[in-house]
């Protein structure tokens, strides 16, 4: 249930959770997103003992707000240009961003 997930987090040492990818055929991103019909360029990240949060383009807007978690709209951070100068790595690209590094930094060893 995701009222064990901290738990479980904690349990096993793991500051966060990265999930990428669409929901559909995607059981971790369908459950934690809570059935939103999310794309391919979605994530959603889980720090331990705080809320999911996505990351989505900007036509997921309107399902990323049906999920009922707070979201960043990568619009906001010229993610693509990045994303080409990061040679396609998404995780770097998200750290490059800047504002959205914030959900990567964690206080947990």
């Amino acid at each position: 249930m995701k009222s064990d997930l901290d738990r479980l987090m904690a349990e096993r040492n793991y500051a966060a959770l990265l999930i990428a990818g669409r929901a559909a055929h995607n059981p971790p991103m369908h459950y934690l997103a809570n059935g939103a019909k999310l794309g391919e360029a979605t994530l959603l990240v889980k720090k331990r003992g705080e809320d999911p949060v996505l990351i989505v383009d900007a036509m997921e807007r309107d399902e990323a707000a049906r999920a009922g978690l707070k979201f960043l709209d990568l619009a906001k951070y010229n993610y693509l240009e990045i994303l080409k100068e990061e040679q396609g790595n998404r995780l770097r690209a998200f750290y490059a961003a800047g504002d959205a590094t914030v959900l990567f930094r964690t206080n947990h060893p």
